[in-house]
């Protein structure tokens, strides 16, 4: 039964890691054809692949797709899972994990544009793993998949965005073998809905999801509510924070708070944001949904749009 276990697991976490690999060349793919996006403009120009972003990414949002690497202090593991049991893991209100993230957001089609804004059809998709740091062998904890149809419009002041996502969760090999624990597979399909105003520097937003498919019952939905602010400081630099609530139905109802501030380095090529996190709350892995965690710690995340 163990032999069999592990090897169920060994090949579920090898499928994670052909995906991650057919992910990163699509991406690439895509990326090598499509131009940098700015922030939020939409001129008239090319209608594939446009210059075009209307719906800025939330800042605080843990499971957006981006490019970075980071590290955080969590207590994840400090309580009993639900539903799960696992042997005790020492120092585990303390227990430090890294961070590695790849995916982007492409603007591929330019639907229409008019005054101060436009509609844009886009694609997200990205992978979000994260791996224990006090381990030498940096033990995998899990992965979580995304993968986003999303049509993005801004009119003046206020943007939208709507999107069919579909997203999956993984478990580490490494963390099976060691604590026996049991896989959830959590799976499925959402439609989501936000609606955006900019105010000065600031940006509120607010807007939830409605389940399509699920392999978990009680996921019906989230309702979701944050800012974003952004200041230029003096030449290339930006200070930029954001804050985010949320309450989802497969989380029990339970809150889920999660807050950024930092600063940008803005360059012709690109941009990269050293970032501090904060999250508190139902887990924001696929994994452990039901699970309570807090965490804080750093990020360097990478753009090559300016």
């Amino acid at each position: 039964m163990a032999r069999a276990a592990r090897a169920n697991s060994v090949s579920g976490w090898r499928d994670a890691g052909r995906q991650t690999i057919a992910l990163a060349a699509a991406l690439l793919a895509l990326a090598a054809f499509a131009r940098p996006a700015r922030a939020q403009g939409c001129a008239d120009g090319d209608a594939i692949f446009p210059d075009c972003r209307p719906f800025r990414e939330r800042l605080a949002d843990p499971s957006t797709p981006r490019i970075a690497v980071g590290a955080i202090v969590t207590n994840l593991f400090e309580g009993p899972l639900s539903g799960r049991s696992i042997p005790p893991i020492p120092d585990a209100q303390r227990d430090v994990q890294g961070i590695a993230a790849l995916g982007t957001t492409l603007s591929l089609v330019r639907l229409a544009s008019w005054p101060e804004g436009g509609g844009v059809l886009g694609l997200e998709g990205g992978v979000i793993e994260r791996f224990r740091l006090e381990l030498p062998t940096n033990d995998a904890v899990a992965a979580d998949w995304r993968v986003a149809l999303r049509l993005d419009a801004r009119r003046g002041p206020y943007s939208l965005r709507a999107s069919v996502a579909h997203r999956s969760a993984h478990l580490g090999d490494e963390l099976i073998e060691s604590t026996g624990i049991r896989r959830l597979r959590v799976t499925g399909e959402a439609f989501e809905l936000l609606l955006a105003r900019a105010v000065g520097p600031a940006r509120v937003y607010a807007g939830g999801s409605r389940t399509l498919r699920s392999t978990y019952p009680g996921g019906t939905g989230a309702v979701r509510a944050g800012a974003d602010f952004s200041w230029p400081v003096a030449g290339p630099l930006t200070m930029v924070a954001g804050a985010e609530w949320e309450r989802a139905a497969l989380a029990g109802e339970d809150n889920r708070l999660s807050a950024v501030a930092g600063v940008v380095l803005h360059g012709r090529a690109g941009r990269a944001t050293l970032a501090a996190r904060y999250f508190d709350g139902p887990s924001a892995l696929g994994e452990f949904f039901a699970d309570q965690e807090r965490y804080w710690g750093f990020e360097l995340v990478l753009d090559p749009r300016s």
